[in-house]
């Protein structure tokens, strides 16, 4: 076990990424971890360069099973992040 804040500063020092939220969820049985990030404005990027990344300073465990670039960060009403919005696209891979 560890947290996932590590994996967000982690990926927050990224070339490119702007945003980052990462969050455990089940998959077949399994627990895993999804990291979302979203591009710093104008700079391309990929999952791949963000797992390149990741992988050269974490722990093989740590690497999230899937990451996401998405736009935006999806949000609730009150501005948090929408936990349950970012579960439903690491299970579903909406």
């Amino acid at each position: 076990r560890f947290s996932t804040g590590e994996v967000v500063q982690t990926a927050l020092a990224a070339p490119g990424v702007a945003q980052a939220h990462a969050l455990p969820y089940d998959r077949f049985g399994e627990r895993a971890i999804a990291l979302f990030v979203v591009a710093s404005d104008g700079l391309p990027l990929s999952a791949a360069d963000v797992r390149t990344h990741l992988a050269s300073l974490l722990a093989p465990f740590k690497v999230p099973r899937t990451i996401h670039v998405l736009a935006e960060l999806p949000t609730r009403g009150i501005g948090k992040v929408d936990e349950a919005a970012l579960r439903a696209i690491a299970t579903n891979g909406v």
